[in-house]
Formats: structure tokens, sequence, C-alpha cells
């Protein structure tokens, strides 16, 4: 009785594992052959901070495959500059250069949103493609 037991916990325990690293692999796989999002342009928008309110913004970016460069202008001091990151599917993930700062955003065509970093803390950041 107690060997069917174990034998019954190990069957289960071994199910839970091969569901898990299934479901892993299922989650992974679709964001792998995801064409990154084309950020390449100028972007304008606001920087919505709690400490410093609303601070219109303009994001130039250049893109090659999933890497960007640019530079990210009307911010105070220590905080915008040239920017590095990387574009995930429809994921950017930057950060300045010189001082402080980068964000995680989402790419939804014409539209970008997210969160920001400088030193004063967390922001919102919202951009438009400029046509």
């Amino acid at each position: 009785m107690r060997t069917m037991k174990i034998a019954a916990t190990g069957l289960v325990l071994g199910l839970l594992a091969a569901g898990c690293a299934d479901k892993d692999e299922r989650s992974a796989t679709p964001q792998a052959n995801v064409a990154p999002a084309n950020v390449t342009g100028t972007w304008d928008g606001t920087f919505i901070s709690p400490s410093r309110g609303i601070v219109p913004v303009v994001l130039t970016v250049e893109q090659n495959g999933t890497n960007v460069t640019g530079k990210l202008e009307g911010m105070s001091s220590g905080y915008g500059g040239n920017i590095q990151g990387v574009v995930k599917g429809n994921d950017l993930s930057w950060k300045v250069l010189s001082g402080s700062g980068g964000g995680e955003l989402a790419v939804k065509g014409n539209e970008i949103t997210g969160t920001a970093r400088d030193a004063y803390g967390t922001a919102r950041m919202v951009l438009r493609r400029r046509q």
C-alpha cells in the first residue's frame, strides 16, 4: 500500500513538472518567432511624473534589427540624452547612456506607452509617431 502511494505521488509530481515545462515552452516559443516592432522615427509625447508633472518629450530612434539607438530630448539634464535599447516583439527596453534613466515600453502601431525611470522615480511615458 505504501509503495503504491509513493509511486502515485511520484507520478503526479512528474506529470506536474512536465505540464509546467510544457507551458513554459509554449509561452516562450511564440515570442521568439515574433519580429521586432518597427520603432524607427521620431516620437512626440509626454513623460508624466508625480514629482515633475507633465513634461513634453521627443524620442528619435534608429533601429538595426532588434537594437535601437537614438536621443531623448525635452527632459531635465541627467535624464535625457542618447539612448540605447532592444526591441523584443512589441516590447522596447531602453536606457540613457549618460546620466540616469531608462524604461520598458509597449509598442502598438504608432503609439508607445509604458514606464520610464529617472533620478526622481518612476513615471508614465506616452509617445506617438510623428507623421
